[in-house]
C-alpha cells in the first residue's frame, strides 16, 4: 500500500514555517496548535524562544491524525 508521503528535504529538525508547509496549514494554525498543547510535547524542542518539531515524529504524527 502506497502512503502520500510528501518528500521533505531536510530530515532532523524543522522550522514553523517548515512544519507548516508540510502539514499544509498556516503559521498562526501552527502555533494555535501549540498553544492548545494537541501536539504531543515529544514533537516540539523549544530552543530559547524558537520552536523545532522533530520531523520523523511529527510525520507518524500527522499521518495518524490523517488515518484516524
Amino acid at each position: 500500500m502506497a502512503t502520500n508521503v510528501i518528500p521533505f528535504p531536510a530530515d532532523g529538525l524543522w522550522t514553523v514555517r517548515q512544519a507548516c508547509e508540510w502539514l499544509s496549514v498556516t503559521e498562526h494554525s501552527l502555533r494555535t496548535m501549540l498553544k492548545r498543547r494537541e501536539i504531543p510535547p515529544e514533537i516540539i524542542l523549544k530552543l530559547g524562544r524558537r520552536v523545532r518539531f522533530r520531523s520523523d515524529l511529527l510525520r507518524d504524527w500527522a499521518l495518524a491524525q490523517r488515518s484516524a
